[in-house]
């Protein structure tokens, strides 16, 4: 079993990978909302494992008003959220400058936000909603069907037709907005609905130059890079220990060196830790053994491994969903366990490979 969970982009307010900095200004009015903490949340699109929403900024409305001051380096996929009143919450893109946001608290999710980059995010929406309940429909008659041959088989035609639709209508908007940032969110999500590599590669060519080149940009092409790591050898990594040593790189040069991904909430991850133990008593200084934490929480991550005693090498450095290796391995779901060998080439990976880690380093450890 994994745990999937979509993670956050944690956003820095300075120049990044040669991006100016910009402000934004966000004034809102969501009507019955009266005097309520109104929360300005990053959704970070572009990192797959999420432990909880960033809040980004937050203020008290006054009479249903609020207003949220601040800067960028990119545009970015956000949220306004008023969870004290209502579940629902308003998706947009934060752009710089002026930002007019405009609805009503019993349907929030339909609010109107202005700005170039919400106009044609409003359109990309339209295409997922003139698709996605359609779609849904049929998936349903699919389960209810699977077993009438006729009826199954000619909802699956439909399924299948449908989807070719929506991913046609898709790529069109893709190759009319080239510089729009919404064109680059349906491109990330291309890999969470398993498109192959050249699809994708295919649709990231036609945007524009800069917009590769931000740092949204940049974690896309990683992730074109980084599923055919197998052929590359990984790239330098650091981190802080539980007793405040610097773990790098070069420390796991020469030797085989087993590399999990984990957190302290996730249970199947901690299902995997005696596996972990049990390798690390068998092969001793044979082998290194490197946890790698995707908490946000440094204490819940120092606690976890206090109480289930690891004691190989581990480092939690906060970044969660921007630590390099996770974006250059693609990381979506944890746990995850990979192996290198003495060259630092990848050897093993658990999401691709049918064994179990113990019994793949029984194969290798016998040469």
């Amino acid at each position: 079993m994994k745990l999937i969970i979509l993670f956050l982009f944690v956003f820095c307010l300075q120049v990044t990978h040669g991006q100016q900095v910009k402000p934004y200004h966000i004034q809102g009015h969501i009507k019955n909302l009266d005097n309520n903490m109104v929360y300005l949340i990053d959704l970070g699109a572009f990192y797959f494992l999420k432990e909880k929403d960033l809040v980004l900024d937050s203020c008290m409305s006054k009479n249903g008003y609020f207003e949220f001051k601040g800067n960028i380096s990119e545009n970015k996929q956000c949220a306004i959220e008023v969870p004290a009143v209502t579940n629902q919450y308003l998706v947009f893109i934060l752009e710089k400058g002026h930002i007019s946001i405009t609805g009503e608290l019993t349907s929030l999710y339909r609010g109107k936000v202005d700005g170039i980059e919400n106009s044609i995010f409003k359109q990309s929406g339209e295409i997922s909603r003139h698709y996605v309940p359609l779609i849904n429909n049929l998936a349903d008659s699919l389960l209810k069907y699977k077993d009438v041959g006729n009826k199954s088989n000619d909802f699956r035609l439909r399924y299948d037709s449908l989807i070719s639709s929506m991913n046609y209508e898709r790529e069109k908007f893709i190759k009319k907005n080239p510089n729009a940032f919404v064109s680059l969110l349906l491109i990330n999500e291309m890999f969470l609905r398993n498109f192959s590599l050249n699809y994708i590669r295919d649709h990231f060519n036609v945007l524009s130059n800069t917009l590769k080149s931000s740092p949204s940009g940049m974690i896309v092409q990683k992730r074109l890079l980084g599923i055919n790591i197998k052929k590359n050898i990984l790239e330098e990594f650091s981190g802080t220990d539980i007793n405040g040593h610097i773990i790098n790189s070069d420390k796991y040069k020469g030797k085989v060196t087993i590399i999990d991904f984990w957190a302290s909430w996730c249970l199947p991850c901690i299902e995997k830790l005696p596996v972990l133990h049990n390798l690390n008593e068998k092969y001793g200084d044979r082998i290194n053994i490197l946890s790698i934490s995707l908490d946000r929480n440094i204490n819940s991550w120092k606690k976890a491994v206090e109480h289930h005693n690891i004691t190989w090498d581990n480092f939690c450095d906060g970044f969660a969903g921007r630590n390099p290796l996770v974006i250059q391995l693609n990381i979506k779901a944890i746990p995850r366990i990979i192996v290198i060998n003495k060259d630092g080439l990848l050897i093993y990976d658990s999401e691709r490979n049918d064994i179990e880690v113990d019994e793949f380093m029984e194969t290798i450890m016998e040469i």
